[in-house]
């Protein structure tokens, strides 16, 4: 079994947390913001239709990932766990939305396994490339505040 990686990102926006857990655990919108092209939410969550047992298929380039929700917990965190799709073992991921005096704080933490080394290169830059996405995002969303220009 490959060597065990873990990699963390976090990103602070000047935006209401509620706007930015909108964001991210929006499942069917994650194309606008990922480098997705298209996410169809195969299976719905319980209570939440993007909730836990949600499966997420996100269609890049290649084979689908799939991914299934494991821990939802509006408005600060999400879990999820690699079914399908990608070169690892052991895959899971967490996205938190704390609040700030600012705004908010989005940490994103993904561990796996490899199966092919190298690839590991691959996580951490679309880990990276979708917690700027998000942080994009959330910034053309929030509500102008007072004094904003």
């Amino acid at each position: 079994m490959g060597r065990l990686y873990r990699y963390t990102d976090f990103r602070r926006v000047a935006a209401d947390p509620a706007v930015v857990w909108e964001i991210v655990s929006n499942h069917e919108r994650m194309s606008e913001w990922t480098p997705a092209r298209r996410v169809v939410l195969e299976s719905l969550g319980s209570p939440d239709r993007n909730g836990v047992g949600a499966i997420r298929a996100l269609h890049m380039f290649g084979p689908v990932i799939r991914e299934l929700i494991t821990v939802f917990e509006p408005p600060t965190t999400l879990q999820y766990r690699l079914m399908s799709g990608l070169p690892f073992r052991e895959y899971t991921g967490q996205i938190t939305v704390e609040p700030t005096e600012t705004g908010s704080l989005i940490s994103t933490v993904i561990s796996f396994r490899t199966i092919i080394p190298g690839t590991q290169i691959l996580v951490a830059i679309a880990m990276r490339v979708a917690s700027a996405g998000a942080v994009r995002m959330a910034c053309r969303q929030r509500p102008p505040r007072i004094g904003d220009a």
